[in-house]
């Protein structure tokens, strides 16, 4: 997807994607890419991104700490081992209600205090 850095938006639900990279995507505000077969979701510099939606995949990692203004993220469906968060992200929200038993390691770097919910 290069040269696309001016997507405000981009839904790639539905498909059979096992990589997607949108790193640098500064303007992309949301992002819907569940149901693929995702193993590797690169967000990092996504500078603007504040809806997530990357549920009913294959991540083993989700690293959302280059994304300051995340505010919604669905990742459930998705054996994640990790969930990487970072300090003075506007994260509200984190739904990964079917898998949250594998969820081996959740890491605020090196906390978030704007958390209000977890399912």
């Amino acid at each position: 997807m290069s040269g696309c850095t001016a997507l405000t938006k981009l839904s790639c639900y539905n498909n059979l994607l096992r990589i997607l990279d949108v790193s640098g995507y500064t303007v992309l505000t949301e992002l819907d890419c569940s149901n693929n077969k995702l193993t590797a979701l690169n967000v990092s510099g996504c500078m603007a991104l504040t809806d997530l939606r990357c549920y009913d995949n294959l991540l083993r990692v989700l690293d959302v700490s280059g994304c300051p203004k995340l505010d919604f993220l669905n990742c459930s469906s998705n054996p994640l081992g990790t969930l990487r968060l970072k300090t003075g992200q506007s994260i509200k929200s984190i739904t990964d209600n079917d898998d949250c038993s594998s969820v081996e390691w959740i890491e605020f770097i090196p906390y978030n205090t704007e958390l209000e919910y977890v399912d």
